[in-house]
């Protein structure tokens, strides 16, 4: 029998992971969808079409829950992620990790602070934030492990803009699980950005010249390689002015973290990635997903 048959333990085996482990890449996902079939002697999945279909027997279960198992692309990267997220509205005050009210605080000021800054900020303006804080006083030592923490936790990430070093930008979950909070504050007037290809947030990403539209960076890029001739912008049709910016993910990020760290040497570098844990057969935790 194949995993795909229908739900079963290594769905929920894989659920539990997913929850322990807040996020995974597609690969890893797939890896980790695999490992839970053969624990229970079922037959895995062969691509990633059939991870979709393997996490959507999963949503079925979830719904009821007001939860779902989500994919997004990084801005960043361009990498997939999967990770199960609350699908009740919340402030940004309210996301899941154990972050105290000072961290949270925090990081409701560093939102602000990349939306201002039109998608990313420095971690000297990171730090700065820290300063209005007016839960508890942080230091920039305890400001640096708030961002490592979020960064592992896939709140945040480095953007890895050209000559932007170790520039700091809303990672993958934080598009998944603010994404209606981001849309509401919208509709309240503030200019928050939403791609009008994919309807996601664009925070990282490229504006056009003629308009105030904004291409999050995966959908722009996918513009940028099928346009045979001049690309056009998709709610105005004017000719998009200027040229793609090759460095704004990819080995740049790598790069730019590098130049950062040769400033500071104290500075927090990305946090490695694991290898992807065994799927755990009993669970000790509930609730919302996160941390």
């Amino acid at each position: 029998m194949s995993v795909l048959d229908g739900y079963g333990d290594a769905h929920r085996l894989f659920l539990q992971s997913l929850v322990d482990h807040s996020m995974y890449t597609q690969d890893d996902a797939l890896k980790l969808a695999n490992t839970a079939a053969a624990q229970v002697k079922l037959t895995g999945l062969k691509s990633q079409s059939e991870l979709v279909d393997f996490v959507g027997l999963i949503n079925t279960k979830l719904k009821d829950l007001q939860m779902k198992v989500m994919s997004i692309k990084s801005q960043a990267t361009k990498e997939t992620h999967y990770a199960l997220v609350n699908q009740v509205d919340d402030t940004a005050a309210e996301y899941a990790t154990e972050s105290d009210k000072a961290g949270i605080e925090l990081y409701n000021l560093l939102i602000d602070a990349i939306l201002s800054a039109d998608g990313s900020i420095s971690k000297g303006d990171a730090i700065l934030c820290a300063r209005e804080v007016k839960a508890a006083r942080k230091s920039n030592t305890e400001v640096e492990e708030c961002i490592v923490t979020w960064m592992a936790e896939g709140w945040l990430e480095y953007a890895g803009r050209s000559g932007k070093a170790a520039h700091i930008t809303l990672g993958p979950r934080a598009m998944l699980e603010l994404d209606t909070y981001m849309k509401d504050r919208q509709s309240e007037g503030e200019e928050i950005p939403v791609c009008p290809i994919c309807s996601r947030l664009a925070i990282v990403g490229e504006r056009c010249g003629s308009c105030t539209s904004k291409l999050c960076a995966p959908c722009f890029d996918t513009m940028h390689d099928k346009a045979q001739k001049k690309m056009r912008c998709p709610t105005c049709k004017a000719g998009w002015e200027g040229s793609h910016d090759e460095d704004a993910a990819g080995p740049a990020a790598g790069m730019a973290v590098a130049e950062d760290a040769a400033m500071d040497e104290d500075a927090p570098g990305p946090a490695a990635e694991s290898d992807t844990p065994e799927p755990k057969r009993s669970s000790r935790r509930s609730g919302r997903s996160g941390r």
